[in-house]
């Protein structure tokens, strides 16, 4: 059957994996929170109600759509290229999962970089991409703690480790925003900005979640259909053009689009706080503040 071929090419080709811890992961824990709705809507909303911030979905999914409006092919070129390079380093034997891992952090900083600049009308170029390298022990050090978190609160539950990664994804574009520059205060500060917002955030993922199965299924269902060892039939042929077709819509509109929401989204809960002055880092990474 062609269906084990199908899971190991969107493994091996998913969103960029990095980012938002990864995107395989997002997609499927966005799934499980999908089938357990009641039980999420319980433990989330419940924040949400206390809270109840200043939340507005269609005004960030718009905002997104207008910063990458006029700029689509340069943001398309920095995820590729991204995705290129860690692709590269995933693949090499032995120490290139350590090379992966080392500089998801490094990469995820200048992402968040990049996309912060856009949907705040700044100029962004790709040396801003590798900005993250020049205060590498500091995006390492965010990446690991985060990771280190979220897998403790995964020992527990699956929904308190989704709710976890909730809270703390916020922590690179805090980074990157100038508003802490020590790991363990980003992560902090996400968690107090994040405070009311984890249910707002996981409907914005589940929305993009959502795109991306319903162009996956006719893949799986055709998958189905392709009778084993009949690679010449024109249901193999078909489902292959899907596949090709899936990934350009992953990687040409849905990623770009998806990462843009998530900057606009910090953006919005932020809500015009000033930038910390005492982060001169942040001026070797762009000459202007992001």
């Amino acid at each position: 059957m062609i269906i084990p071929y199908i899971y190991y090419a969107l493994d091996r080709f998913s969103l960029t994996s990095f980012l938002f811890y990864d995107f395989s992961y997002l997609v499927s824990a966005n799934a499980y929170l999908f089938l357990n709705f009641q039980k999420v809507s319980v433990t989330m909303a419940i924040e949400q109600e206390s809270y109840s911030p200043v939340y507005n979905q269609s005004e960030v999914l718009f905002r997104a759509r207008s910063a990458i409006t006029g700029r689509y092919w340069s943001v398309v070129g920095y995820i590729l290229l991204v995705n290129l390079i860690m692709g590269v380093l995933s693949n090499i034997p032995a120490w290139g999962w350590i090379a992966y891992y080392l500089l998801q952090g490094a990469f995820e900083f200048g992402i968040s970089l990049i996309f912060l600049a856009l949907i705040r009308s700044q100029n962004s170029d790709c040396s801003m991409l590798f900005s993250g390298f020049k205060i590498f022990g500091t995006t390492l050090a965010a990446f690991l703690l985060r990771l280190i978190f979220t897998l403790l609160w995964m020992l527990l539950l699956i929904i308190p480790g989704i709710i976890a990664y909730y809270r703390y994804s916020q922590t690179f574009f805090i980074l990157a925003s100038g508003r802490q520059s020590d790991p363990m205060e980003a992560i902090n500060h996400s968690i107090k900005m994040m405070d009311g917002y984890k249910w707002s955030l996981f409907m914005l993922d589940l929305h993009f979640t959502f795109l991306s199965f319903l162009f996956l299924v006719p893949i799986i269902i055709l998958a189905f259909l392709v009778p084993q060892g009949h690679s010449s039939s024109v249901a193999f042929y078909v489902l292959i053009t899907l596949m090709v077709s899936y990934f350009v819509f992953i990687f040409f509109w849905l990623q770009p689009y998806w990462f843009a929401a998530h900057a606009a989204f910090f953006d919005m809960i932020a809500g015009g706080e000033p930038v910390s002055d005492d982060n001169s880092y942040l001026e070797t990474c762009q000459g202007n503040d992001v």
